[in-house]
């Protein structure tokens, strides 16, 4: 009878402790909501960025003493930590995170599991970025691997992995594969969510990224105005995406020496991404040192 009482009591102790510790989670999560409502769009994205991840690193502890070291739900933690940290070129710690996570996942769900392409894709990112182009493809294609087995390869999921495989293999100058990488993922893209989609709108913008490399800037052009044309109607004209689409297309311009359009093309990217993120987010600030270069 002790035994069943002692077991009690050791099972209220833990479900106090749990819903203690779920608690904290939930106010760290809050905290960093509540100040993202509080703060206006064009603050400090460093201020901002910087209690993001101390609420991701809060979670993470949280979550350690929950459940252990090497549950999913850490690695999950891990993974949203080191996205944040890849984000702030906070490289090898954002390296070290990825790995702990894709090694938790490889041992918790098996190496060949739709989580753990993830992992193997964020990884690959990261890697790419830090001129570790080798080891991104192998990782990358690991992960296209999987997902073409669990889902088909045709899923929308597939075609995003295949547009950054392209893009890989662009950075290392095999601009045939490439292309025909890019224009795989735009046939996926176009056939799962129609013509007009914004998804639809990136993959014409990699097509296109491919040909301008190539100094086939009259096809490249015809691709970067419907990617653009597709994003104004579909997210308005005021949109970051609309942005990204008036920089590649004023990029192509100044390469063809239209110089007074992409100048244009220019101010309108810079006024979307002041309105929208403010003068001094790295966006912001890319596109201005770039119209500034033209008109210099």
């Amino acid at each position: 009878m002790t035994e069943v009482d002692d077991n009690q009591g050791g099972g209220s102790g833990r479900r106090k402790l749990i819903l203690k510790l779920a608690g904290l989670l939930v106010i760290a999560f809050f905290s960093v909501w509540v100040h993202s409502l509080l703060v206006p769009k064009w603050s400090d994205p460093n201020v901002i960025l910087h209690d993001r991840e101390q609420g991701y690193r809060n979670a993470l502890q949280v979550d350690q003493e929950r459940f252990g070291r090497n549950h999913p739900e850490v690695a999950s933690r891990l993974n949203d930590l080191a996205l944040l940290l890849h984000k702030t070129s906070q490289h090898s710690e954002a390296e070290r995170l990825y790995r702990r996570a894709l090694q938790i996942d490889e041992a918790y769900f098996g190496p060949d599991h739709p989580k753990v392409a993830t992992r193997l894709s964020n990884l690959a990112g990261l890697l790419r970025d830090v001129n570790e182009p080798s080891e991104a493809e192998a990782l990358c294609r690991r992960a296209l691997k999987i997902n073409e087995g669990w889902l088909g390869a045709d899923h929308p999921k597939v075609g995003t992995l295949v547009s950054n495989l392209g893009a890989l293999v662009q950075d290392m100058g095999r601009f045939d594969e490439a292309e025909a990488l890019q224009r795989r993922a735009l046939k996926i893209h176009k056939d799962c969510f129609g013509p007009e989609h914004p998804k639809v709108a990136t993959r014409l913008g990699c097509v296109a990224g491919v040909l301008a490399e190539t100094e086939r800037f009259g096809e490249a052009e015809v691709l970067y105005r419907q990617a653009l044309q597709i994003d104004e109607d579909s997210l308005g004209r005021e949109h970051p995406k609309v942005a990204r689409d008036l920089g590649n297309l004023a990029g192509l311009l100044a390469a063809t020496e239209r110089l007074s359009e992409a100048e244009q093309m220019y101010r309108r990217a810079l006024e979307i991404l002041e309105g929208n993120l403010g003068p001094d987010h790295p966006r912001t600030r890319a596109v201005r040192k770039r119209l500034e270069k033209l008109v210099d």
